[in-house]
């Protein structure tokens, strides 16, 4: 699968104002910005399946009116249920990582839970990736990402083995239109 668009899960890249603001709105967007990474990786798999850009903001609207985030974070079930009302099949499902290569080389997606910038240091989860391809390069696999923090726009792949030390084994899968 061709790679996803980057979206951004800081807020304000897409407000102009945001300096302008004051400071307590600008810290409650800062608050959300750092914990936005599911409803990025959500947006960004709509334009590539779909073609349509919803907003990370309109994503926040619709899953914390159906109780999606909790202090743990995002809910899986109800960020899938959001991305489900925008006509592709996504399923909150617990992985293994035999499980995301079989998906990933069936052109599927996985929103998958992983730690930031993949570390092998016993840490697991705590942010999301869009996985999107596995590809064999230099005699080694890797699986390709879209991140959607500032560190995405320049990382696009990690090895099998580096991906798996920091894979929490829960995911979204994503498919087509329903």
């Amino acid at each position: 699968m061709k790679r996803p668009p980057y979206v951004c899960q800081y807020w304000h890249t897409e407000l102009k104002e945001f300096h302008s603001l004051p400071a307590s709105l600008t810290e409650l967007l800062d608050f959300w910005s750092v914990r936005s990474c599911g409803l990025a990786c959500a947006s960004s798999a709509l334009l590539l399946l779909e073609g349509i850009h919803v907003s990370v903001q309109t994503l926040f609207n619709a899953c914390v009116s159906i109780g999606g985030y909790t202090a743990q974070g995002w809910r899986h079930e109800q960020l899938a249920q959001v991305i489900s009302t925008h006509g592709i099949t996504a399923q909150a499902m617990p992985l293994s990582l035999e499980q995301v290569i079989e998906k990933l080389t069936t052109s599927q997606l996985i929103i998958a839970s992983v730690t930031h910038k993949f570390p092998c240091d016993g840490r697991r989860g705590g942010h999301l990736v869009l996985l999107y391809a596995l590809r064999n390069m230099f005699g080694q696999r890797f699986i390709c990402f879209m991140d959607p923090t500032t560190w995405g726009k320049t990382h696009h792949a990690v090895t099998v083995e580096q991906f798996s030390c920091s894979f929490s084994m829960k995911g979204i899968v994503l498919s087509g239109r329903v």
